[in-house]
């Protein structure tokens, strides 16, 4: 006699081991169940991460663009300004006096001309005492 096949309709573990292996097999759904959310969470995780370093790369690069055209533009007047200065230094000394003044004088709110000679007091009326 030979066996060819054999075709398992159902099968039940002995009545005696029947609560040990309902709890095994509630276990091992249970640590696919972990194993699965664990996976998407991870999967979640890792494309916001690649997504957030993307548009990291993005701002740093855009930055890294904006940088250079200051850097430059800032050498082209220089470039001029020196080129300028190898012609007539006295004048380009002064033009960059009197520039520099013009922005200190722009920052400062208010200004008061004293008279050579004369005693200056300043009032102390914005600090406060401890």
């Amino acid at each position: 006699m030979e066996i060819t096949a054999l075709d398992i309709k159902e099968i039940h573990p002995p009545r005696h081991d029947y609560a040990e292996f309902q709890a095994v097999q509630l276990e091992k759904t249970a640590k696919r169940t972990a194993i699965d959310v664990a996976e998407q969470t991870a999967n979640r995780t890792v494309a916001a991460a690649e997504t957030q370093a993307k548009g990291l790369a993005r701002e740093a690069q855009a930055y890294s663009s904006a940088l250079k055209a200051q850097a430059n533009a800032e050498y082209s007047v220089f470039e001029k300004v020196y080129n300028d200065y190898q012609q007539n230094p006295e004048m380009v000394r002064e033009r960059v006096l009197l520039e520099s003044l013009e922005e200190i004088y722009q920052s400062v709110g208010s200004l008061h001309y004293v008279a050579p000679g004369s005693k200056v007091v300043i009032g102390l009326e914005n600090q406060t005492s401890e």
